[in-house]
């Protein structure tokens, strides 16, 4: 477990029906005691993440939580991690490319000291990165402006690094199939690349390096909780 988070609350009432929760079928039961009545008061300066492989769902169910929070009052700044990649030159390189790129893939430092940690400390933030994307493209600069927020809330991969576990105070796992996780990646394709590229760059790159950073770093043991395709949830959540 991560730093507590875990008081004894009573339970509450299911999410208001609207077209979006419609949509996304998102189960209560994976809002868990500390996500469902966690005073607002008692979030300020926590750091909550959502980690799983690339096409695990992560970003629909942090989007999600993100939306059911702010419908509970709490001010939430949601923070992508894929903007902080190095330059995609960067990431691959050497004789074992899946290795490097779980030790190259991020700006870890810039991430933390520029956004993270100011969040977590001013509650608002004011900043100007470089983005390189993950595909191709020439890098640009992004505008992060958050004020007044209640609860950081960092989605994507290799979140439960041990380098990193100090700072989350809560976290969750999405487990997922690499085989349903690559043909995720294969629809969306946010690469840009060939299909035989793309499949290529998972087999040979991430998905390697996403066992390498399960085996050194076990983050489903760390995992304040672990949802998969049986909670109903990472299945439906994707088109």
């Amino acid at each position: 477990m991560l730093n507590g988070l875990h008081p004894s609350l009573p339970a509450q009432s299911a999410l208001t029906e609207t077209p979006e929760n419609r949509r996304i079928r998102l189960d209560l039961r994976i809002m868990t005691p500390p996500m469902k009545m966690y005073g607002k008061h008692r979030f300020h300066g926590k750091l909550f993440v959502v980690e799983g492989i690339d096409g695990s769902g992560k970003t629909s169910i942090a989007t999600a939580v993100t939306q059911h929070l702010q419908a509970l009052g709490v001010r939430v700044a949601l923070v992508p991690l894929d903007p902080w990649h190095t330059p995609r030159t960067a990431r691959f390189l050497g004789s074992d490319p899946a290795a490097h790129f779980y030790r190259n893939v991020f700006r870890w430092t810039e991430l933390f000291d520029q956004l993270i940690e100011p969040l977590r400390s001013n509650q608002s933030v004011d900043l100007t990165a470089w983005v390189h994307p993950i595909e191709s493209a020439p890098s640009f600069q992004q505008r992060y402006r958050f004020e007044a927020v209640d609860l950081v809330l960092l989605e994507g991969i290799f979140l439960f690094k041990r380098e990193h576990r100090h700072r989350l105070d809560l976290g969750w796992w999405i487990d997922c199939p690499f085989d349903e996780a690559l043909a995720r990646a294969r629809r969306r394709n946010q690469e840009g690349l060939s299909e035989a590229e793309l499949v290529r760059e998972y087999q040979e790159i991430y998905f390697p390096a996403q066992r390498l950073h399960m085996a050194l770093d076990q983050p489903a043991a760390w995992a304040d909780r672990v949802l998969s395709d049986s909670d109903g949830i990472a299945g439906n959540l994707l088109p």
